[in-house]
Parts: C-alpha cells; structure tokens; sequence
C-alpha cells in the first residue's frame, strides 16, 4: 500500500502531462507538505520497500523507535520549513500554505502552537530540541551524541569555510 502511494505521489509530482486525478493529488501533496511534498514520496517508498522486505535475509532492518524518529524528524522539517516562511500569525502561515510553500498545512500546524505558547524565539528552541531528539531515534544516538556530533560538523564547515591565514 505505501509504496503503491508512493509511486502514484511519484506520477503525480513529475509527470509531465497531468490528468484531472494527478492535479488533484499534486495539488494535495503540495498544500499539504509543501516543500515537504517533494521528499514525501521517497519516503513512502522506502517504506512500502522495507516492509516487502522485511522477511528477506540481508535486508535492512530498522527498529521501531528508529522508524518513530525518522517520521518525527519528518514532521520537524515540515514545521521548520514552515519556520522559515516567517509567518506573522497563524492566519499568515494557513496562506502560506495555502501556496504550496513552506511545510505546508502539515507545518503550519505544527508551527501554529509553538509560535502561540512560547513566541517566535521559544519556537525555534523547540524545533531544535525536536530535531534533535528525533535524530536521536532515527540514528539510534544518544541526543548529546547528536548535538556533540552537530557541533564537530558545524565547526569543521566554519573552519573549512574561513580563510587560513599565511
């Protein structure tokens, strides 16, 4: 079933002739994920793939929580996209997705009760704290490992990036 949908989410996105049906699940993928909408379908593909899979001997196997985390890491990318379109208020974020930008509907939901509990700055805290904790189940990491790992990452791109002097 998911990578049935998958498949069709595939046609629906990059087919260059588009009938009535396909125009309506693109426009259902786009409104609802948005830029998310893209990456949507590799998902369910990989998915539907892992669970035919799964009886076979060598094929990949992934945990439960691992599963959880790479769905939750999902859903964070939905809601930071939906972040950085800076809606104003929810009302903003609801006609930016209306657009097919940013998370989508799918994001500005997510977004709309960080933004209302705890502001623009408190949002952002919380995204990061939902990444990380989602890249912690889906790499199977402790979440100070993560961070630990980010910040390697983040000072190797900073130093890689700085001109070394003579």
């Amino acid at each position: 079933l998911l990578t049935g949908l998958g498949v069709i989410s595939v046609l629906a996105l990059f087919s260059s002739k588009s009938t009535n049906v396909l125009a309506a699940i693109q426009s259902l993928l786009r409104k609802g994920f948005g830029w998310g909408a893209y990456l949507t379908p590799i998902l369910l593909l990989v998915f539907g793939l892992l669970i035919l899979l799964r009886k076979m001997e060598g094929a990949p196997k992934l945990s439960t929580e691992q599963g959880v985390g790479i769905g939750l890491l999902y859903l964070a990318g939905l809601a930071v996209l939906q972040f950085f379109t800076f809606p104003f208020d929810f009302q903003d974020s609801q006609f930016i997705a209306a657009s097919g930008i940013g998370g989508g509907y799918i994001g500005s939901l997510l977004l709309a009760p960080l933004q209302s509990a705890f502001g623009t700055a408190g949002a952002a805290i919380a995204l990061t704290a939902w990444t990380t904790l989602s890249l912690s189940l889906a790499l199977d990491m402790a979440a100070i490992t993560v961070l630990l790992q980010a910040g390697f990452l983040l000072t190797r791109t900073v130093v890689g990036i700085r001109p070394q002097g003579p």
